[in-house]
C-alpha cells in the first residue's frame, strides 16, 4: 500500500494544479481548434519511432558489452521500459530492464549502470550542442535568450569536463567501491570506442529531431503555427525532465518545463500545458498497447528460461 501512496498522491495533486491553471486560462483555451484523428495518429507514429530508435541504441550498446539481443528483445525492452517509466516513479522501467538483462543474459547490474550513464552522457551532450546550434543559427528575439543559451552552454562544459577528465579508480576496499570501480572501468571501455560513441550520438540526434517534430505536430494540432526551431527547443528543454524522476513518467515536471518554455518562447504557458498533456495521452496509448504487449512477450521469455533451468536441475 505504501508503494502506491506516493504515485497516487503526486498524480492527484498535479492534476488538481493543472485543472486550476487551465480553468484560469479558459478564455484562451476556448479559441483552440478541435484535434483531428490525423494529428493523433501522426503523434503516435512519431512516439513509436522514438522508442524504436531507443531500442536500436540499446542493441548497439549491449552488443559492445557482449550481450546479443534478439530483435524482439531490444525492441521489446524499449517499449517495456517506457511502460514501466509511465506507471512508476523513479524510472521503474529501467529497473525492470536491468532485472530482465540480469536474469535472461547474466548482465551485471554494475555494467547496466555504466551503460545507462554512458547513454545519458552522450544524450545530454548532443542535446546541449543541438540547443546551442539552434539558438546560434536562428537567433530569434525572445525573452531569456541568453539565459537559455547559458543552460546549454554550462551543461556542455560540465559534460565535456567529465568526459575529458581521466577516470581514477577508488582505493577503498568495500563492496560499494568495487561496484563504482566496475562502472569506471566500463565507462573507460565505452569511451575508448569512437565508432560506438558516433553511432549512439546519431541515435540521439535522430530522437532529438523526432522530438522536435512531435512538439511541432502537437502545437499545430491546436492551430498554432510554431516554427520547427522553436518546437525543437521545447523538446530539448523538456528532455531535462528525465533527471527528476519523482513522479510516474515525470508527470507534472515535464508539463511545467514545457509550460515555462512555451511562455518564454512566446507561445504561452497554457498552450504549453495542453500540448504536453496531448503528448502524454498519446504516449499512454502507446505504452498500454505496444508496451503491455512486449512486456507480456518478454515475461514469457523469462518464464521459459526458468522452466528450462528447473527441468535441467531435476
Amino acid at each position: 500500500m505504501k508503494r502506491i501512496a506516493w504515485p497516487v498522491f503526486s498524480i492527484t495533486l498535479i492534476l488538481m494544479v493543472i485543472s486550476v491553471f487551465l480553468y484560469r486560462e479558459r478564455d484562451t483555451l476556448a479559441n483552440l481548434q478541435g484535434i483531428s484523428v490525423r494529428f493523433i495518429l501522426l503523434l503516435i507514429s512519431l512516439q513509436i519511432a522514438v522508442l524504436v530508435v531507443n531500442g536500436i541504441a540499446l542493441r548497439i550498446l549491449s552488443t559492445k558489452l557482449n550481450v546479443h539481443l534478439k530483435m524482439k528483445e531490444w525492441l521489446g525492452l524499449s517499449f517495456m521500459t517506457n511502460l514501466g517509466n509511465m506507471i512508476t516513479p523513479f524510472s521503474g522501467g529501467l529497473i525492470a530492464r536491468a532485472a530482465y538483462l540480469k536474469h535472461r543474459h547474466g548482465f551485471p547490474y554494475a555494467q547496466f549502470v555504466t551503460s545507462l550513464a554512458a547513454n545519458y552522457l552522450i544524450s545530454f551532450m548532443m542535446i546541449s550542442v543541438t540547443g546551442l546550434i539552434v539558438l546560434t543559427a536562428f537567433h530569434r528575439h525572445f525573452a531569456f535568450f541568453w539565459e537559455l543559451t547559458g543552460v546549454f552552454l554550462i551543461t556542455s562544459f560540465i559534460l565535456a569536463a567529465f568526459v575529458l577528465t581521466p577516470p581514477r579508480e577508488l582505493t577503498w576496499n568495500n563492496r560499494l567501491v568495487h561496484h563504482i570501480n566496475d562502472a569506471i572501468r566500463g565507462w573507460t571501455y565505452i569511451k575508448g570506442d569512437p565508432a560506438l560513441i558516433l553511432r549512439l550520438s546519431l541515435c540521439t540526434i535522430m530522437n532529438i529531431l523526432l522530438g522536435g517534430a512531435m512538439y511541432q505536430v502537437a502545437y499545430r494540432s491546436y492551430g498554432l503555427a510554431v516554427p520547427f526551431d522553436l518546437s525543437l527547443l521545447v523538446g530539448l528543454l523538456a528532455s531535462f525532465s528525465i533527471l527528476i524522476n519523482l513522479t510516474p513518467g515525470n508527470f507534472g515536471i515535464q508539463e511545467a518545463i514545457v509550460a515555462v518554455t512555451s511562455e518564454l518562447l512566446g507561445m504561452g504557458a497554457a498552450y504549453g500545458v495542453i500540448v504536453s498533456l496531448l503528448l502524454r495521452l498519446t504516449g499512454l496509448l502507446v505504452a498500454f498497447t505496444l508496451g503491455a504487449g512486449f512486456s507480456y512477450v518478454l515475461s514469457r521469455e523469462l518464464s521459459t528460461d526458468r522452466g528450462a533451468i528447473g527441468q535441467t536441475k531435476t
